[in-house]
């Protein structure tokens, strides 16, 4: 049974959780945006081999969304998003916002194989073989030579986190493909563990805030896999990413701060409402799916699970599990530990590639096409991303130090000035 079904609620307790209802409701009224219907949104899908290397064999349906300003002709230029971690329709539109409702570009987003309605018809998704950088990368390119059919224009791909990796994969292998890129907080060595996380927590948080956190961890110990205590530890890790990297949560770190003064028992309740409240409970929703054994199609093709494929991409090709730089440490779990849990869910053939850390330095040095990089200096992936003074010698890097994880999805100014450079190369 989970701390929050175990702890005594008290008057207190529901008095903060009760303000904090009224005032994450405040928040979201006085921040809806109601749409001025300047776009048309229609959607399609391609039928894609399983496998590239058999064309002619079973195939799934992979979803692409297309929004198109009204007016823009189909010669208009295209902003190919490769959407992983949120492909719904709503993030599209994010993006068309984001960089200044250009009403001369048109956007076009692909889910990437296995998340949304993206997956294979085989009844168990369990373990998801089929979900390969390089698989992924061919859907990519037969997306591109399909709709460049229709869509006529200059093409510019775009990724993000994970994607903006991808992004530079895919200019390497298929430069014809597009004109320009953009890689925004995109990683360009994926080692199966890092301590780069950790150190810019560290920093960004101060000691003592940090240190108070750490303690939360081993106050949940111990924690066998899987158990109550475990699922908690996960949760506030997510927490803890989510504060660490997502602007819109860097104005409540004081609050947090203050909370975590609160005993352990207090505490994760109060994040449990906060999660709920603030963002639809989307830290428990991770836990929930990296801990789920099996997986359905049915289940799959929720999109609520998308987590558990990103872990089955850590397990096998991406890794970046996130360890202690230091003792006394937010991230407790060991090498050992990560190779245990990729093994519960994926089976022993799931375990991480020996051939060596995927690694985009080689190609971004040899870049046929130019690339636009977007980097935060608040943001804890950067150290395995390029430095900040990077000179990117075909295309541009906005590094903004005070900016968190692909600040262009927060800021409209920094969205015009990134998509202006990238039209330039059209």
């Amino acid at each position: 049974m989970m701390i929050w079904n175990y702890v005594k609620v008290k008057p207190l307790m529901l008095a903060i959780l009760g303000l904090l209802f009224v005032f994450s409701t405040c928040v979201l009224v006085f921040f809806t945006f109601h749409d001025t219907e300047d776009y048309v949104i229609s959607h399609t899908s391609i039928q894609q081999p399983i496998d590239h290397a058999d064309p002619n064999g079973a195939k799934f349906k992979q979803n692409i969304d297309i929004l198109i300003p009204k007016g823009a002709p189909v010669h208009s230029p295209v902003f190919f998003h490769l959407a992983i971690e949120d492909t719904t329709d709503q993030f599209m539109i994010r993006l068309f916002r984001e960089y200044g409702r250009p009403m001369n570009v048109i956007f076009i987003q692909a889910e990437h194989r296995g998340l949304g309605q993206s997956v294979t018809p085989d009844p168990d998704q369990t373990v998801p073989s089929y979900i390969k950088i390089g698989q992924a990368l061919a859907d990519y390119h037969r997306v591109i030579e399909e709709l460049k059919k229709t869509y006529t224009g200059p093409w510019m791909v775009a990724g993000y986190r994970y994607g903006g990796s991808l992004a530079i994969n895919l200019a390497a292998n298929y430069p014809e493909d597009m004109k320009v890129i953009l890689s925004s907080s995109g990683l360009m060595e994926w080692p199966f563990m890092m301590e780069h996380y950790d150190q810019k927590v560290r920093s960004n948080f101060g000691d003592d805030f940090y240190h108070r956190l750490a303690s939360h961890i081993d106050h949940l110990a111990p924690a066998p896999l899987y158990s109550a205590n475990w699922k908690e530890r996960e949760f506030l890790v997510a927490i803890i990413y989510g504060l660490s990297e997502q602007a819109r949560f860097a104005s409540l770190l004081p609050f947090f701060k203050l909370l975590s003064y609160l005993p352990t028992s207090f505490f994760f309740p109060i994040l449990h409402g906060l999660d709920f409240l603030f963002s639809k409970s989307q830290a428990w929703h991770f836990v929930e799916s990296i801990s789920k054994k099996t997986l359905s199609h049915s289940e799959a093709v929720t999109g609520k699970f998308g987590w558990r494929v990103g872990k089955y991409q850590q397990c096998t090709e991406l890794g970046v599990f996130a360890v202690s730089s230091r003792a006394k440490s937010i991230f407790t779990k060991k090498r050992q530990d990560f190779i245990k849990e990729c093994e519960s869910l994926f089976g022993q053939s799931s375990r991480y590639s020996n051939s060596g850390p995927w690694s985009l330095f080689s190609m971004v040095k040899n870049l046929k096409v130019p690339m636009v990089y977007v980097s935060g200096g608040m943001d804890p992936w950067s150290g395995l991303g390029l430095a900040p003074d990077y000179q990117i010698a075909l295309g541009k890097h906005f590094h903004i130090p005070k900016g968190f994880n692909c600040p262009d999805e927060d800021d409209v100014e920094l969205g015009r000035a990134v998509l202006s450079e990238m039209l330039k190369s059209r």
